[in-house]
């Protein structure tokens, strides 16, 4: 059961990797919620009600609720749809992601840990590398804040691959800066941005100005 969580939890990776629409990013990254909340329960073998109440809010009332419901506003608000022009391409992308696959193999092999699976190690690069690729292949804010909540769903993964105590305190602060973040890039999109005239990374450096 664990395996098909991996599975489908990679080809989600693939596919917001590949897709250019901004929607898509939001259903995946719900979706990524739910199966993470599968793979805590199936992994985590010993945790107190505290810990699966935590696990619960982060993942399906966190990650599947609440940050996929302020995205679509963003987007609502600010009208934008796709990935911009100058974005690298879906096809380019999905190649990089093999390139990303290998590596993430080749790390958790040399890194492994006798205590933790190496397949699992292997997704938690993979889920790292491709938050750090939307973040550089991506132009416009949005596609960067999805990154950023990508490589928080990497941390997530390390967090439960480290052992079976679950580390709450450490998901907690983790989780307080995810929240603070989508809530300040939304105010900036929706507000700033609008004054700014765009939406695109460079617009920050009008900041300076």
């Amino acid at each position: 059961m664990l395996i098909l969580f991996y599975v489908l939890f990679g080809i989600s990776l693939v596919y917001m990797a590949a897709t250019e629409k901004f929607k898509r990013y939001i259903q995946i990254y719900t979706l990524q919620g739910i199966l993470l909340f599968g793979m805590a329960i199936i992994e985590l073998n010993k945790f107190t009600l505290l810990n699966l109440l935590f696990i619960l809010a982060e993942t399906i009332i966190f990650k599947s609720v609440i940050v996929p419901y302020l995205l679509r506003k963003i987007l609502e608000r600010t009208g934008i749809n796709n990935v911009h022009k100058r974005s690298l391409q879906g096809n380019f992308t999905v190649l990089l992601m093999l390139v990303i696959l290998g590596i993430s193999l080749v790390l958790a092999h040399i890194l492994s840990i006798p205590s933790v699976d190496e397949v699992y190690l292997v997704i938690a690069y993979f889920t790292l590398f491709t938050g750090l690729l939307l973040i550089s292949a991506r132009k416009l804010l949005f596609g960067h804040l999805i990154g950023f909540l990508i490589i928080e769903n990497a941390v997530f993964l390390f967090s439960i691959a480290i052992g079976n105590e679950f580390p709450l305190l450490v998901n907690a602060g983790i989780l307080l800066d995810i929240f603070i973040a989508v809530l300040i890039m939304s105010l900036f999109l929706t507000r700033i941005g609008h004054k700014l005239g765009g939406f695109e990374v460079d617009t920050l450096s009008k900041l300076k100005d």
